[in-house]
């Protein structure tokens, strides 16, 4: 059934949830229509198993990367990092959201509610424990929230965009560490008060 899903996450991020039915999704699959209604019953049935399959593991991920043991920045830097390399394996993810964030529906509340909030929460806490030490500057969280979700996503969300401009190298899977690491080093760098001094963030060991 892991196909299934994957195929209707890619389905919906493509389409949108509009453009998909349980007959079309079951065409392209190669399955009948009366499989996937008896497994899901509905449309939204469907979409709400697809949502719990693509982006539960994401938020394990980052729960398990967050260590509050160690030093605050290396723990952003960490966040950042795990956010975007999941983000390189899993583009549709973006994609998705890029669709539901455009216009209020029951789905971004869905979307919002169980999986995007308790991670914001969770990165809210640490930056504002950040700006009170001095570590980091008072920036707004919707700009360090967007900074790391849809400008560092991008890359591998537009695929074909990303591909036309700078060519293939960027989109191939033993480039993703690396960028992944560059994409968290840029960010922490440009939150932390001593970026214009020359000053670099090093990741602990």
């Amino acid at each position: 059934m892991e196909s299934v899903l994957a195929a209707a996450v890619n389905e919906f991020a493509v389409r949108g949830y509009d453009g998909v039915s349980v007959r079309t999704l079951g065409q392209a699959l190669g399955v009948s229509h009366n499989l996937l209604h008896q497994r899901f019953g509905s449309k939204e049935a469907l979409w709400q198993a697809a949502i719990e399959w693509a982006f539960g593991p994401l938020v394990a991920a980052m729960n398990e990367a967050d260590d509050e043991r160690r030093d605050p920045l290396d723990r952003l830097w960490t966040s950042i990092r795990t956010f975007v390399r999941y983000s390189a394996d899993h583009p549709d993810l973006l994609r998705l959201m890029d669709l539901e964030g455009a216009s209020p529906s029951w789905r971004l509340d869905y979307l919002a509610d169980r999986f995007i909030a308790p991670v914001l929460a969770r990165t809210t806490e640490l930056l504002d424990s950040l700006e009170r030490q001095g570590a980091i500057q008072p920036i707004p969280h919707v700009i360090t929230y967007y900074l790391i979700t849809s400008g560092a996503g991008s890359l591998f969300a537009r695929i074909a965009l990303t591909e036309r401009l700078f060519g293939s190298e960027p989109l191939q899977s033993d480039q993703y560490d690396r960028y992944a690491d560059i994409i968290a080093d840029v960010i922490v760098n440009s939150l932390r008060p001593g970026n214009r001094d020359g000053s670099h963030w090093v990741q602990p060991s």
